[in-house]
């Protein structure tokens, strides 16, 4: 049984092949305890939210929803809904029921598109109840799988070789072939190489750096245009 709310797996080189199964299983297992998760409850001055798409939840004072309204979403940018249990209880169910049957495919996704990137000995997995996270060195570079929006991400600090170029292409590739999402984030002052695919929906901000944020719909339409993201 699970106790722990964040589990963390080292690999050895050697052993990555033999790891598949491990991170399937564990990630299965947290995925469960996830879909049963309590949230905390809110303090007497506070009120309860929880986002209609994401799950997630957030409190806020009476005091700043009286004067700015329902919180929005940190993820989903939508605004929050009254919390619900019968509601929440039933968002979460449907998202893990979803997670579950793909997590093998998952995890064996993430692995290749780390071994494309390249990682240190060893590598490190980080499993968070509903998300899945690939540590692939000592940099800031990330790659996730995450429940709650059902989407492929990853975060490039450095995006600065043929090996990044070519890992994100297999993100891309990936999510669309899963039937997912993908959210990636590359920060600006280490970005040397180009965007793997012309024309992606691609934004930029000077604080966020390049984002490339699409729904599995919006990422299906967009490979239509590539004969099946080539």
């Amino acid at each position: 049984m699970i106790t722990e709310t964040r589990i963390k797996i080292k690999i050895n080189r050697a052993d990555v092949s033999k790891s598949a199964q491990e991170i399937t299983e564990v990630f299965s297992e947290s995925l469960k305890k996830w879909r049963e998760e309590e949230p905390r409850r809110a303090n007497k001055d506070e009120k309860l939210f929880y986002c209609p798409i994401c799950s997630h939840i957030a409190t806020e004072t009476y005091y700043m929803v009286k004067k700015r309204g329902r919180p929005k979403c940190l993820t989903c940018g939508v605004e929050m809904a009254d919390f619900d249990e019968k509601r929440f209880k039933e968002l979460r169910q449907r998202m893990a029921d979803e997670t579950l049957p793909i997590v093998p495919r998952v995890v064996e996704t993430l692995m290749e598109v780390v071994s494309i990137h390249g990682f240190t000995d060893p590598l490190v997995v980080e499993i968070d109840k509903g998300e899945l996270r690939f540590k692939p060195d000592l940099t800031p570079n990330v790659f996730r799988y995450n429940a709650s929006t059902r989407r492929l991400e990853a975060f490039y600090y450095y995006y600065d070789t043929q090996k990044h170029f070519e890992s994100l292409k297999a993100l891309i590739k990936a999510a669309w072939k899963l039937g997912l999402g993908v959210l990636v984030r590359i920060y600006p002052d280490h970005m040397r190489m180009p965007l793997p695919y012309r024309n992606l929906p691609a934004s930029y901000d000077i604080f966020n750096g390049h984002e490339i944020k699409m729904t599995a719909e919006e990422l299906w339409g967009f490979a239509r245009g590539y004969g099946g993201l080539y």
